[in-house]
Parts: structure tokens; sequence; C-alpha cells
């Protein structure tokens, strides 16, 4: 394909992001789930069969892990999806009660900040994601391990728990 269309590796990744993924699978520019969830409110066929595979991912990942692992514990949300979407946290979690997984309808509706959504065996987390401090500590790690800076100058970072 890269041959016949004269197209560099940039094209191609830039292709793959503009019409791969839920982009591809719904004809939505961009592929964010916000609009794909609309769009599917709104009766876009194509728009709920791309959610319908991304739940089906997601379903087969948590399975695949919980055999590879012996089990779970927690399963955790992050991220835009995960923090934010309540239907998609729902349609992911249905049908694993088998698991353990058994979501709490009111407690996944109620709040935006780090919290259980669930009541089963397994615990379902909504996680709010903090990049800025993740690449705060990462950058603070790197630098302390290579002497660029000394810990005992630098405030401490706060801690998410």
């Amino acid at each position: 394909m890269m041959e016949r269309h004269g197209w560099d590796c940039g094209k191609v990744r830039r292709q793959l992001a503009s019409g791969g993924g839920l982009a591809g699978l719904s004809g939505i520019e961009g592929g964010d789930v916000r609009d794909l969830e609309q769009a599917s409110t709104e009766g876009n066929l194509k728009a709920a069969q791309a959610l319908e595979v991304f739940v089906y991912q997601v379903k087969k990942t948590i399975g695949a892990y919980a055999a590879a692992m012996g089990g779970l514990d927690a399963v955790a949300f992050t991220g835009g999806i995960g923090e934010n979407s309540v239907r998609l946290r729902s349609a992911c979690c249905s049908g694993l009660e088998f698991l353990g997984i058994v979501l709490d309808a009111d407690l996944n509706e109620r709040g935006r900040e780090d919290r259980i959504v669930s009541r089963g065996t397994v615990g379902v987390i909504a996680l709010a994601t903090n990049e800025e401090l993740i690449v705060a500590r990462r950058a603070f790690r790197e630098l302390t391990a290579h002497g660029t800076i000394l810990p005992d100058r630098m405030e401490p970072l706060p801690s998410t728990a």
C-alpha cells in the first residue's frame, strides 16, 4: 500500500491515526469516544458498532488478564473514557459478573473524583488522570538518578493516594 500510494512512514502514521481504530470503524474523524457516544445516541449505527467493538475488546482483555493472573482483585478505568464515560464503564463490566465484577449503577454515575464503582468481590475503580503529576514524577526520578538535581533540594511531590 505504501509503495502503491507513494506514502512515507509519516503519511502511514497519519493515515492510521485518522482512519484507523474507532475513527475508521465509525467514520467519525478523530474517533473521540465522546463524539461517538453522542452520534450513537442520535442513531448513528456505525458509531454504535464502533463502541460495541471497543467494549468487546475491553471485555476480552479483562478476561484474558483474569485467566493469565488466576483471578482479579480490581479493574481500573482511567483516562478520558474510564474516568468520564458512565456508559462505557457499565458496558465493559456487563456480563463479567462471573469474575466477581459487579458494577453499582449509582456509584458508577456519581462523581468525577477517584472512586470505587462496584459492589462485587472484584473492585472496579474509576480514576482521574493526572498526566502532569506522572510526567513530573518521571522527570524527577530521571534527574535525581543521574545526579542532575539533588533530592534534598526539592519539595516532595504530592501523593496520589
